[in-house]
């Protein structure tokens, strides 16, 4: 699962990328390294948009 699938699910579900994770993981579905690379995927990509 990458950045473009949660994107989609939280379009889906009209829910913000982190309670994507947040759930994604709890169902065990992402292990905890790609929770925290998504995660750091997330902070890199709105430190962006804001420069």
């Amino acid at each position: 699962m990458n950045g473009l699938d949660i994107a989609r699910l939280q379009t889906a579900f009209g829910v913000s990328y982190e309670m994507v994770l947040v759930r994604l993981k709890s169902l065990n579905i992402l292990n905890d390294d790609i929770y925290e690379k998504l995660k750091l995927e997330q902070l890199i990509l709105a430190k962006r948009r804001r420069l």
